[in-house]
Formats: C-alpha cells, sequence, structure tokens
C-alpha cells in the first residue's frame, strides 16, 4: 500500500520547483501525494526565509503537525531556506521534528528516511559541490504537467545589500546543460 505524503510550500518558484522534485524522488519510493496533512504518513513543509512572515509560518504549520506525529505517528521534516538556514537549531527547538532537509540536499531524502528507522532527528544542510541535486536522475520531468521550471542555477555568489539568497540558499551551483523535453 502506497504511504502518503503532503508537502506545504512557501515562498517563492524554486520551492515549488523543489517540491515537485520531491514528489516524483518520494514517488519511487511508494509514497503518493496527499492534499490532506491529516492523512499523511510523511509531511513537509518546504521553507522561504526571505521575509520574517513566512518564518514564522513555518513554526505555526509545525505546531499544527504536532497532533499528527502523536496521533498517526507521521514523519514531520522541514525543507527549504528556512531549514538550510536553522539546521540543527530547528531540530533542537521543535523535539517532535524528525528531519530537516536544506536546499541542496533533497537529493539524500530517500536515504534520510531510511536513517530515520535508526535513529531520531536527521539534519542535512551541507553544501553539495557535485551539484548532484540539479542532475539526480531520478528528478525527471512530470509527464502529466502543463507548467513546470527548469533550474539553471541555485544560489549566488554576490552579497548584494539587498539580497538574501547568498545567506539562506548559498553559493552558486549550476545545472548540467541538455534536457531532452520529449513525451
Amino acid at each position: 500500500m502506497p504511504r502518503r505524503v503532503y508537502i506545504e510550500t512557501y515562498g517563492c518558484q524554486m520551492n515549488e520547483d523543489d517540491s515537485d522534485r520531491i514528489l516524483r524522488l518520494l514517488g519511487d519510493l511508494n509514497y503518493v501525494e496527499t492534499k490532506e496533512a491529516d492523512q499523511a504518513d510523511l509531511v513537509l513543509v518546504n521553507t522561504c526565509s526571505v521575509r520574517e512572515k513566512p518564518e514564522h509560518k513555518v513554526y505555526s504549520a509545525l505546531g499544527r503537525y504536532k497532533r499528527l506525529k502523536e496521533r498517526r505517528g507521521a514523519i514531520i521534516g522541514v525543507a527549504g531556506c528556512v531549514a538550510q538556514q536553522e539546521g540543527e537549531k530547528l531540530l533542537d527547538r521543535i523535539p517532535y521534528l524528525d528531519l530537516v532537509i536544506g536546499t541542496q540536499a533533497i537529493h539524500l531524502l530517500p536515504q534520510i528516511l531510511r536513517e530515520l528507522r535508526s535513529r531520531k532527528g536527521v539534519c542535512e544542510t551541507g553544501a553539495d559541490p557535485e551539484g548532484k541535486y540539479l542532475t539526480a536522475p531520478r528528478f525527471r520531468k512530470p509527464q502529466a504537467r502543463v507548467k513546470s521550471y527548469v533550474t539553471i542555477m541555485q544560489g549566488c555568489d554576490h552579497f548584494c545589500s539587498f539580497c538574501i539568497v547568498p545567506m539562506s540558499g548559498g553559493g552558486k551551483r549550476r545545472g548540467q546543460a541538455g534536457m531532452s523535453l520529449k513525451r
């Protein structure tokens, strides 16, 4: 029987794309998406840290999902920029949180889910200098979509006074050129 995943996404188009990538990756692990958090075996909050309000939404959402952990034993996780920025602090602040996965570690989600069987509170926010995040073969484009995003670059090495990307998303990483859009 398939397991169910619910993803709550805050923020930019990159976060929407990351949520789509997570869904495709989890599909290979026999997860199907649910639009109802109460039905989920895995709940992920994919986060934005550009504004203060989205960070507060993350903590509020995690508070709502605590009962799913208690009632159903659901796995609760945080992904995205807040996860990248806060890392282990999230696990310290929210004791029922199972996993924290940064912007460059999404491809490690299957491994992290396996690790959760034998230990509590897994945090992965390390850098991905080889760009596996962008080139993992399981990150194929969805078949039945009208719209999808193509990642050209993730992160940035410039530190403009008005921009948070280098602080929250990390340094620049480029994707591999060349793709096929055959149906």
